[in-house]
């Protein structure tokens, strides 16, 4: 990433960047596995 395109991105704000960040998990399935891993460990308890 460019210096100007990483300024760009920091004056966002942390929740723009994290809207992309999710948005990119989500993506790559990150997201559902998560959400797999929650449900197991709380049918675990």
């Amino acid at each position: 990433m460019s210096a100007e395109r990483n300024d760009h991105a920091e004056q966002q704000g942390p929740r723009t960047r994290a809207e992309r960040h999710f948005e990119r998990a989500r993506n790559w399935g990150a997201v559902k596995d998560a959400e797999r891993r929650h449900r197991a460990e709380k049918d675990d308890r």
